[in-house]
């Protein structure tokens, strides 16, 4: 998770086994952008991933989202 002034990012990847290998990239999200309790995420790249789809990680593991990277 980074920390900036004015927001949170977290690094989320799909878990094994729901997409294929070459959809796992590390995705970023700005965690105040969420909604309470939500029944999905908006990455900043624009994908929505369902709950239970993801895990939140403690560093980008993988190939980077190179849309969320530049957008971030």
């Amino acid at each position: 998770m980074l920390e900036t002034a004015t927001r949170t990012i977290v690094v989320i990847r799909y878990r094994s086994g729901v997409v294929g290998e070459s959809r796992r990239v590390s995705h970023l999200i700005v965690l105040e952008d969420q909604e309470f309790l939500p029944d999905h995420v908006t990455t900043l790249c624009g994908t929505q991933i369902m709950q239970g789809e993801a895990d939140a990680l403690d560093h980008i593991s993988g190939m980077p989202c190179e849309l969320c990277i530049v957008r971030s």
